[in-house]
C-alpha cells in the first residue's frame, strides 16, 4: 500500500482553552480520481486500491520530480471528542475511525467529517503543544508594567486574537496612560467610529454599473466590492466572507502601526500613524477568465489571484483561486463529486456514510474539505496581500505617485499576510520557508575576496536588484515557446530561486526591524521616498541615498552614499539575528516539510 494520507494531532493554543488540532495531508499523485466515481474500483481511490491510477501527468503543472504533491488541512478538534476516542489516532492503523467531530476556525461550528477513509496506512501521532501557549501565559502573568502589556497586546494582534486587545490596553491605562501606543490605540478606536461616507472615484465605476455589477460594502465600511453574482462561486455569503477578511486586514494594519514604539534618549516615542482613508476603497472581484482579460487589456502580465493598481487605488481579485493545486482539484475532483447526490455544503456539513460506495464517498468528502481549506487559504492570502498594498498607498505611507521599490512593498505585504497552512489567522510571525532561504544566504557569507559579504546582500536588496532580477527571470520564462523550450525546467528553477531570494530578504528585513523596535527607520525611509519627484524614474543610486539617510548609514564625507563600514555592521547584525530565528511550532513545520 502507498501512504497517501497522513494525520497528526497538534496540541496548540486556543483563545479560551487548550485546543487540539488534526493535521491532514494527502499526496494527490497517489489518488485515482477515476476510481472515486460511483461504482469505481473502491479503496477510496488510493493507488493500488483496485484501479489503474494515472497519478499526475508529466505535462501537468503539478508534476514534481519527487512524485509527491501534498495538500494540507488543519482542523481544530471539538471538545466532543473524548480522550479515549483521540487515543485511537495514536498508532499507525489501517483504515481508522470512520469520522471525528471537529470545529474548524473558518467555518465556526461543530460538524461531522469523514477524515479517515480506509485507503491504506494512516500515520497518526500526538505532537507536543508548541511553546506558544507557555509564552502567552508567561507574558500574561508578567505583564505588570506598560512594556509587558504592550507586548501582550501585540502578541494577541499577531496571533489572531483581536478581541483580547481591549482588555489588555485597559490594564495598560493604569500603568502608562501617557505611552504613545495607548494614545494611538484610542485615537484609532475613535476614528473607526467615523467610517467614510463616500467612494474613491474609479474610472471603471460607470462601466461596471452598465454591465450589471452589484456593490456591497464591508461591515465596518472601509471597502466597497464590485461583483457579478454567481450562485456557485460568488453569492452574497461569499462576498460577505471576503469583505470580513478585508476589514480584518484593515484593522491589523492600523492597530499594528498604533502599537509601534521605540526608545529615543530614554523616552518612548511612537510612529506617526498613517491616516485612515477618507474614502471607501474599491475592490473588483471577477471570475478568472474576466480577471485575465482585464489584465491583458491593461497590458499587465498574469498576476495570480490578485492585483493592485497603486495610482488608482483599485484592487482586482479573482472569484476562484487560480493556483495549480486548486485548478487540478477543480479539473479532477469536481466532475467526480458531481456524480454523487450531495452538494458541496452537504460534504462540508457531514452526513451518515452511505451503504453503497461508502469508502469512495468518504474520500470525496475528505478531498472536498481539503479543497475548501486550500481555496480559503488562497483567497485569504490574495486579500491580505492586495488590500495591504492598497492601504500602503491609500494611507500615504508610500505615496501612490512615487515609483516605490518592490522590496519595501513586498516586505510589508508579506509581513501582514496570513500564510497558507496556518492554524490561526495571525501575521508577522516567523515563516519557515523564508527563514530557510535566509539561513542559506547566511551560510554563503565566508571570509574571502570572492565570497559575498553581508553588506552586499543588503545593498542588492535596498537597490531593488533582487526584485529586478526576479522580474527578468520570470519575463524570460513567460516568453518561452512551451513546445520548443527544452531548458524550461532549468529556467523555472532559476526564476523560483531569484523570486525566493528577493521575497525572503525583503520579508526578513521588515521582520527584523519590527522585532528589534526599529520600525521608525522604515517610516523615515518611506518619507524619503515620498519626497522624490512625482512619477520620476527611481535609480538604484537614488534608493541607496534614501536608505542611507533614513537609516543613519550615510558616509560623512559624501551623504549621497552608503558608508561601507556602517552598512556592513547593520547587515551583519540583521542576517546573524535572522539566521537564529525559529518558527513557533517546529512540529507543524516538520509536518509540512518533513525533509527539512
Amino acid at each position: 500500500m502507498y501512504r497517501v494520507f497522513s494525520l497528526a494531532l497538534l496540541l496548540c493554543f486556543s483563545p479560551f482553552a487548550l485546543a487540539q488540532y488534526g493535521l491532514v495531508k494527502i499526496d494527490l499523485n497517489q489518488v485515482n480520481f477515476g476510481d472515486l466515481a460511483p461504482g469505481g474500483g473502491g479503496g477510496g481511490g488510493a493507488k493500488g486500491g483496485g484501479g489503474k491510477a494515472p497519478g499526475i501527468k508529466q505535462n501537468d503543472p503539478l508534476a514534481q520530480t519527487d512524485g509527491a504533491v501534498w495538500i494540507y488541512g488543519f482542523f481544530e478538534l471539538s471538545a466532543a471528542n473524548s480522550k479515549k476516542e483521540l487515543e485511537k489516532f495514536q498508532p499507525v492503523v489501517k483504515g481508522g475511525p470512520s469520522f471525528v467531530q471537529i470545529t474548524h476556525r473558518r467555518w465556526g461550528r461543530e460538524r461531522n467529517y469523514f477524515l479517515f477513509p480506509a485507503i491504506g496506512s494512516i500515520e497518526s501521532r500526538y505532537i507536543p503543544k508548541p511553546k506558544i501557549l507557555d509564552d502567552f501565559r508567561e507574558q500574561n502573568g508578567a505583564a505588570k508594567e506598560p512594556d509587558g502589556y504592550l507586548r501582550l497586546a501585540l502578541w494577541c494582534l499577531t496571533h489572531g486574537l483581536p478581541d483580547k486587545i481591549d482588555g489588555t490596553m485597559g490594564l495598560m491605562k493604569k500603568a502608562g496612560a501617557d505611552r504613545p501606543a495607548y494614545v494611538n490605540y484610542n485615537r484609532f478606536k475613535a476614528e473607526l467610529k467615523k467610517p467614510p461616507t463616500a467612494d474613491l472615484p474609479i474610472y471603471e465605476a460607470a462601466e461596471l454599473k452598465e454591465q450589471g455589477y452589484r456593490t456591497m460594502d464591508s461591515p465596518e465600511g472601509h471597502f466597497r466590492v464590485y461583483f457579478k453574482a454567481d450562485k456557485e462561486n460568488l453569492n452574497d455569503a461569499a462576498v460577505k466572507w471576503r469583505l470580513s477578511r478585508m476589514d480584518e486586514t484593515f484593522n491589523n494594519f492600523y492597530l499594528w502601526f498604533a502599537f509601534q514604539e521605540y526608545l529615543q534618549d530614554g523616552v518612548h516615542k511612537g510612529l506617526p500613524n498613517p491616516p485612515l482613508p477618507a474614502y471607501r476603497l474599491p475592490v473588483i472581484v471577477e471570475n478568472p477568465k474576466d480577471f485575465a482579460k482585464r489584465l491583458k487589456d491593461w497590458g499587465i502580465p498574469p498576476q495570480g489571484d490578485g492585483f493592485t493598481l497603486r495610482q488608482e487605488g483599485l484592487v482586482m481579485l479573482t472569484s476562484r483561486p487560480t493556483g495549480d493545486i486548486c485548478q487540478y482539484l477543480e479539473r479532477n475532483l469536481n466532475p467526480v463529486r458531481g456524480r454523487y447526490p450531495y452538494s458541496v455544503e452537504e460534504y462540508l456539513k457531514g452526513f451518515p456514510t452511505p451503504e453503497k460506495d461508502g469508502e469512495n464517498v468518504k474520500m470525496v468528502q475528505t478531498l472536498t474539505i481539503l479543497q475548501k481549506i486550500v481555496e480559503d487559504d488562497a483567497l485569504t492570502l490574495a486579500i491580505n496581500q492586495e488590500c495591504t498594498r492598497q492601504l500602503l498607498s491609500a494611507s500615504g505611507f508610500v505615496s501612490r505617485n512615487v515609483a516605490a521599490p518592490e522590496w519595501i512593498q513586498r516586505g510589508l505585504v508579506s509581513y501582514f499576510e496570513t500564510p497558507p497552512n496556518s492554524l490561526y489567522p495571525g501575521f508577522g510571525l516567523p515563516r519557515g520557508s523564508y527563514l530557510e532561504a535566509i539561513r542559506n544566504v547566511h551560510k554563503t557569507l565566508k571570509p574571502g575576496k570572492n565570497s559575498p559579504r553581508s553588506g552586499d546582500i543588503l545593498l542588492n536588496l535596498v537597490s531593488d536588484n533582487y526584485f529586478r532580477q526576479a522580474a527578468s527571470d520570470l519575463r524570460l520564462l513567460r516568453e518561452l515557446d512551451l513546445k520548443k523550450a527544452l531548458d524550461r525546467k532549468g529556467l523555472q528553477e532559476k526564476a523560483k530561486e531569484s523570486h525566493d531570494l528577493a521575497q525572503a530578504t525583503a520579508w526578513s528585513l521588515v521582520y527584523y526591524l519590527a522585532v528589534q523596535r526599529k520600525m521608525h527607520y522604515l517610516t523615515r525611509y518611506a518619507e524619503q521616498l515620498n519626497r522624490l519627484p512625482r512619477h520620476a524614474i527611481v535609480t538604484p543610486q537614488t534608493l541607496q541615498y534614501c536608505f542611507a539617510q533614513a537609516f543613519d548609514l550615510a558616509d560623512v564625507t559624501d551623504p549621497t552614499r552608503l558608508d561601507n563600514h556602517k552598512m556592513q555592521a547593520f547587515a551583519e547584525h540583521w542576517l546573524s539575528y535572522m539566521a537564529n530565528v525559529q518558527v513557533e511550532s517546529p512540529e507543524l513545520e516538520a509536518f509540512i516539510n518533513p525533509a527539512k
